[in-house]
């Protein structure tokens, strides 16, 4: 390795080292929550990229988000916009010890950087700024204009962060040409349906979102002379038989389109079954439903996450809940799949929305020109992998941002093996050196090919 590249390794190492040692924690309940973090960041970022500050038009919304304008040579071209979030999710205090290093450390050893967010998602924040500062230092000006979006409270639903940010850009008359977001990453070999080389996982589509209330009644007494049903007995039934009445599986988009593109790296018969996967549907369907992570792109999954009864250890309660959380596979909405479960509970239980949730994403083309622009930035960063289209199940800042642009992308550059992928949100996330580096080199590529002379097609 050169010196100069080894000097640029300890550079954004460093950096993301420095911002993870700001613990901008978004916190569950609002009266945790902290403002003077995230400010802090704020003056951090100043700092260690000073060109980005002095150049691109920089906004705080919602209290804490970031928005960077920069301006294109030509207002003509549609602009692009690149995400990250600031915040991360709280370290569990029973947990700490068990860290190879502080969480809030950003100690950089044995080739990575560690501690909270390191993955999620100040690695490709860093990753984003670290790009824009390279290509400001060797002159570059944007064609279309860049716009950057980091949102303060996307782990605890963006609505003060990533909703306000799209809100000042659809009054301001934004139309984008595309928007990146986390989402998708490179994984490992083997990690994807046994696929013998690594896979990117390009995020064409998200999985809409819902929490229910399930509530069972019955009566209550002392708990020496219990009724033969009560709340809780009866919220058990509920419950069972909401499991044993799943959601129907079928293939949608952009699951048919994920499996064709995996299909010419597997062997025959697999591969020839996946390159038609409507015509082989049931055979299909019956494999990813082996595995957990496959068996959410082929239906809307329930997870039962919470439950309630009583107050005290000899009385038997008259009430009992359970909170359900719901991904809604494409094709669904929180209507339909309310509805479904009132079906299913019945008159014996009472099934109530908590908030609002939402729909489905719309499914970007990955036949378009914007998913073209990606695909070859990925493709020549990551040489040895295949990029696909994906259903993404999680949940991200991006879906603010569906009214901007037809074209909603989640990908984040970098890539996971086995171990990696337990440590988001969990005990010693980190980051590799290696892996930074080619974030780096990923935004740089992206922006300088999408918003060079001409910019791309999109």
């Amino acid at each position: 390795m050169s010196k100069e590249a080894a000097a640029e390794e300890n550079l954004v190492a460093d950096h993301l080292g420095a911002v993870v040692r700001c613990p901008s924690v978004s916190f569950q309940d609002p009266s945790e929550r902290q403002l003077e973090p995230f400010l802090t960041l704020h003056e951090l970022l100043e700092e260690l990229f000073p060109r980005t500050h002095r150049t691109l038009n920089r906004q705080v919304v919602g209290g804490a988000s970031l928005l960077y304008h920069w301006p294109g040579r030509d207002p003509g071209i549609a602009p692009v916009l690149l995400m990250a979030h600031l915040d991360v999710v709280p370290v569990e205090p029973e947990t700490e010890r068990a860290w190879k290093y502080p969480p809030f450390g950003g100690i950089v050893a044995d080739g990575y950087v560690w501690g909270r967010g390191a993955l999620d998602t100040k690695s490709t924040l860093v990753g984003i700024l670290e790009a824009v500062e390279a290509l400001l230092a060797r002159g570059f000006q944007p064609m279309r204009s860049v716009y950057l979006a980091f949102g303060h409270d996307e782990e605890v639903g963006g609505k003060d962060g990533a909703r306000a940010i799209a809100e000042v850009l659809q009054a301001r008359g934004v139309r984008l040409a595309w928007v990146l977001d986390e989402g998708g990453a490179v994984l490992d070999r083997g990690l994807v349906m046994r696929v013998p080389v690594p896979v990117a996982l390009v995020g064409i589509a998200e999985k809409g979102y819902l929490t229910v209330e399930i509530a069972a009644h019955g009566p209550g007494g002392h708990a020496a002379t219990p009724p033969r049903r009560t709340a809780v007995t009866e919220l058990v039934r509920l419950l069972l038989r909401l499991e044993k009445r799943l959601f129907p599986t079928r293939i949608e988009e952009p699951v048919a389109s994920l499996l064709k593109a995996l299909a010419p790296a597997l062997p025959w018969p697999v591969g020839a079954i996946l390159s038609h996967p409507k015509a082989f549907s049931l055979l299909v369907q019956r494999v990813l439903l082996g595995n957990p992570n496959t068996a959410a792109l082929v239906r809307t999954t329930q997870a039962i996450t919470l439950l309630r009864a009583g107050n005290k250890e000899n009385v038997v309660p008259q009430s009992a809940k359970a909170t359900v959380n719901l991904r809604i596979l494409p094709g669904e909405t929180t209507d339909t799949v309310l509805a479904r479960l009132r079906q299913v509970v019945g008159p014996r239980g009472r099934v109530e929305p908590l908030g609002r949730g939402w729909n489905p994403s719309p499914v970007t083309d990955p036949r378009g020109p914007a998913f073209h622009t990606v695909r070859k930035v990925v493709e020549s960063v990551f040489p040895d992998s295949i990029v696909v289209p994906n259903l993404v199940s999680g949940a991200t800042d991006s879906r603010y941002y569906q009214p901007l642009s037809e074209a909603v992308f989640r990908f984040a550059p970098l890539v996971l093996g086995t171990g990696d992928l337990p440590r988001v949100h969990g005990t010693d996330e980190r980051v590799s050196v290696e892996n930074l580096v080619r974030c780096v080199r990923f935004y740089e590529k992206l922006i300088a090919g999408a918003c060079g002379t001409g910019g791309d097609p999109s």
